[in-house]
């Protein structure tokens, strides 16, 4: 365990669970990118249907 000025304790496993939370988050950044170029190159059809 590590004390970090600001996070208060820290343990290996926190840091890996951060890890792997940071990376999801950047997956669902992926995800919108892809939706939205996917809506904007659609060619005036309809994405609706896919959902949100």
């Amino acid at each position: 365990t590590h004390r970090h000025p600001k996070a208060g304790p820290l343990r290996a496993g926190d840091l890996l669970a951060a890890w792997a939370a940071h990376d999801a988050l950047h997956l669902r950044q992926i995800a919108k990118r892809l939706l939205d170029l996917a809506r904007r190159d659609a060619g005036g059809f309809k994405t609706d249907y896919a959902g949100d």
